[in-house]
């Protein structure tokens, strides 16, 4: 059977706006989504998404009030850690903190989302940021 055009695009939309309803609260006036990934928190593995604006990082976690926003001009290391099951764990530092979100790769299409959100990570971090690839190298694994 074949499915109508007109009706996959309207449930991809509607789930595009489901996505980004998560995000709504906490983006700025005329901010606006430039792409995201599913993700979960590499310790308590509590489910949400990030999101990426023009000039920012944002995960919001479902169900709670907090979310984590890394200005990405602020960034001074960031790192990708392939050694975990179920996806790669994003690391971001900067002199406010830090923050950390595996990226869930559960099928094909979560996959290729995932390598096009990090490469806009690498394009918009600044070029000084340090890059710390791999398992346990640099700060961003919490060792020295």
């Amino acid at each position: 059977m074949l499915y109508d055009v007109p009706v996959l695009r309207y449930v991809s939309d509607l789930r595009r706006k489901h996505i980004h309803s998560h995000a709504e609260p906490h983006l700025e006036s005329g901010e606006e989504i430039t792409d995201f990934a599913r993700g979960r928190h590499p310790e308590t593995r509590k489910k949400g998404f990030v999101y990426m604006t023009d000039e920012r990082v944002l995960i919001a976690w479902k169900g709670e009030e907090g979310s984590t926003s890394v200005n990405l001009a602020n960034v001074v290391s960031w790192g990708v850690n392939h050694d975990h099951r179920g996806g790669p764990v994003l690391s971001i530092e900067t002199p406010e903190g830090s923050a950390r979100v595996q990226l869930l790769t559960s099928s094909r299409a979560m996959s290729e989302g995932v390598i096009r959100f990090l490469l806009l990570v690498a394009e918009r971090v600044p070029e000084e940021a340090i890059v710390t690839l791999g398992e346990g190298e640099g700060s961003f694994d919490g060792k020295p």
